[in-house]
């Protein structure tokens, strides 16, 4: 029998893991790291356009997207490190951490150099028929998909660094870093145009950025967890365990953007690319939503890997505060976006969008509410050890998708497509939260909460948006009234008695900290 090992890392407990003090800063971190550089860039959008023109900046917008989604390029490893790295620094079991670390950045930067390869030997096909360049256009496209084949391993590696400090739940050292990458994003561009027109030469400082942060980032795992900068035997087989794991989560990394984004190929092919501009706008705009997920849903992982197995009801606890959250941040701006969708659409972009594009903007804008608090259950399932369960859903999603878009964009249209996408998105939510309670039992009550409230929120909108008065006073005067009425509920229902006791705590203390003005007599 083998004796426990001692710890090698940091004291860290599941508590001290998952404190909820922690948690919130870590999420607000998060809104933080991501927001300013979004902000920067809308600024910065319109000077880049002027320099380079219009298809130099669809190169360069190409290349913004790319880097963003090289690191699902990295064989699931990413996200397994998280769950594991997390699991056994919170049970003390975390004697083979440094070498697993080490030797899944091993496999990470194996990986990404493969894929940098193949990506520099298909790079005169993707500029000639992929990116369907004009001639003059092709030596600087080249040079610039040969400079973002440099950048894969680079963002692969990357994200395994950043993958061990979410499971340390180092978001302080993460969006110290996030900043000024977002920020190189945008004004490593900026800086080449002052000399050069052509893009090869703004993604070359790009990645140039993106390498310096990278050694930031490996910088920032040794001080965050020291025991990493010591050599340590390399694990394999818990590295293949990884690899199993990984597997699945590839399997979802590859069918999540064909099944999230497949529409638009539907459309384009079916209706017309100039019908597709009246489907994706919107739908663009809708999915913003997502950017509050992707703050709070990195900071849930890793707490619930570390307390699903030890302490099941706190894992619970903190799926239900992820999902209650959401609610409560969410369905304000959503009933708004519903009511007053022709409004907003006019005022963005004219009255043809407004005619066209309001009623499915409003089907997918309630589809991806459904889907906010679906993705807490969704994380729960894969911080639970089981990204196969994910994985099998996403597959079997696929023919019944395609094939109901198929049947539905030709005699529907836009709105058809509209309408199929978000039956499958409230689909994949419903079947998340049947897979959170199955594999967490202690979430089980929480899952029939959560998924409770969020059909009375999704029914009383369609309600409210089916009988609002045409009128845009009665629409805000409808809005206001609901709203009230929310925020009676939400306190009466949503928050705990202990959390209206921190709200009443930390508004009393801000009222007392306001300066009194002396009236006169």
């Amino acid at each position: 029998m083998t004796t426990p090992t001692q710890p090698t890392a940091p004291s860290a407990t599941s508590a001290s893991l998952t404190a909820t003090r922690l948690l919130a800063r870590n999420v607000v971190l998060n809104l933080i790291g991501w927001a300013l550089p979004a902000l920067l860039a809308v600024v910065a959008v319109p000077p880049l356009v002027r320099a380079l023109g219009v298809e130099r900046f669809g190169v360069l917008s190409l290349a913004w997207t790319l880097i963003g989604q090289f690191s699902l390029l990295d064989l699931g490893l990413s996200r397994a490190l998280t769950q594991v790295v997390s699991e056994r620094i919170a049970h003390a079991e975390d004697a083979e951490v440094p070498g697993l670390v080490h030797a899944a950045l091993l496999v990470m930067l194996g990986a990404g150099c493969a894929a940098g390869v193949a990506v520099a030997a298909a790079a005169p096909w993707l500029v000639t028929h992929a990116m369907h360049a004009s001639p003059s256009l092709w030596p600087d496209a080249l040079a610039a998909v040969r400079w973002l084949a440099v950048a894969v391993p680079i963002v692969v590696v990357s994200a395994g660094c950043r993958a061990v400090l979410e499971a340390l739940q180092r978001f302080d050292w993460i969006n110290a870093l996030r900043l000024p990458l977002g920020m190189a994003t945008v004004l490593a561009p900026l800086v080449s145009v002052r000399f050069s027109h052509a893009v090869a030469p703004a993604i070359a400082l790009l990645v140039a950025a993106r390498a310096l942060l990278a050694l930031a980032h490996a910088w920032a795992l040794a001080r965050a967890y020291p025991p990493v900068r010591r050599s340590h035997a390399l694990p394999w087989r818990a590295v293949r365990a990884l690899l199993g794991y990984g597997g699945w989560m590839t399997v979802s990394n590859v069918l999540n953007p064909l099944l999230v984004t497949g529409d638009r190929f539907v459309i384009s092919g079916l209706i017309s690319v100039a019908a597709l501009t009246y489907y994706a706008t919107p739908q663009e705009l809708v999915t913003k939503l997502w950017l509050f997920t992707s703050a709070l849903l990195p900071v849930l992982f890793p707490a619930v890997a570390a307390t699903y197995r030890s302490a099941p009801e706190r894992a619970a606890l903190l799926y239900e505060r992820a999902a209650r959250v959401t609610l409560l941040c969410l369905f304000p701006p959503v009933l708004a976006g519903l009511l007053f969708a022709p409004e907003g659409l006019r005022l963005w972009l004219g009255q043809d969008f407004a005619t066209r594009s309001a009623a499915l903007t409003r089907v997918l804008l309630l589809a991806v509410f459904v889907n906010t608090v679906g993705q807490s259950a969704y994380t729960v399932v894969q911080a639970a050890r089981r990204p196969d369960v994910t994985g099998k859903l996403h597959l079997a999603q696929i023919v019944p998708y395609g094939l109901a878009l198929a049947w539905a964009v030709p005699r529907h249209g836009l709105l058809g497509a509209a309408v199929v996408w978000g039956a499958r998105v409230v689909v994949d939510s419903a079947l998340s939260f049947v897979a959170a309670g199955w594999l967490l039992p202690a979430a089980r009550r929480v899952t029939v909460r959560c998924a409770s409230y969020l059909a009375a929120l999704c029914v009383t909108a369609a309600v409210l948006t089916w009988i609002a008065p045409p009128s845009v006073a009665g629409r805000a005067l409808l809005l206001g009234g609901t709203l009230l009425c929310f925020a009676w509920l939400a306190w009466r229902w949503l928050l705990a008695a202990h959390e209206r006791a921190l709200v009443v705590a930390r508004v009393s203390r801000v009222a007392d900290r306001a300066p009194v003005l002396d009236t006169p007599r």
